[in-house]
């Protein structure tokens, strides 16, 4: 960046600066597939786990459902 401060021509205050980017743009193209990936765990884990808890309970009606033919 340069800010320039004049009057009529005449130049009363020059500055300059250099803005360096952050740490986090320059760490986003790595953060962005590792934020992705933990997403997508998360969904399998929790597919995963209602597919396990559904067949539980479609193994455990089975075994009712014997244990009353049984009688």
């Amino acid at each position: 960046w340069q800010c320039l401060l004049s009057d009529n021509g005449k130049v009363l205050l020059e500055a300059k600066i250099e803005v360096l980017p952050s740490e986090f743009t320059q760490a986003w193209p790595k953060l962005l597939p590792m934020v992705l990936g933990g997403i997508a765990g998360l969904v399998l884990f929790t597919v995963c786990c209602a597919f396990c808890v559904k067949c539980w309970h479609r193994r455990r009606r089975a075994e009712r459902m014997s244990q009353i033919k049984r009688l």
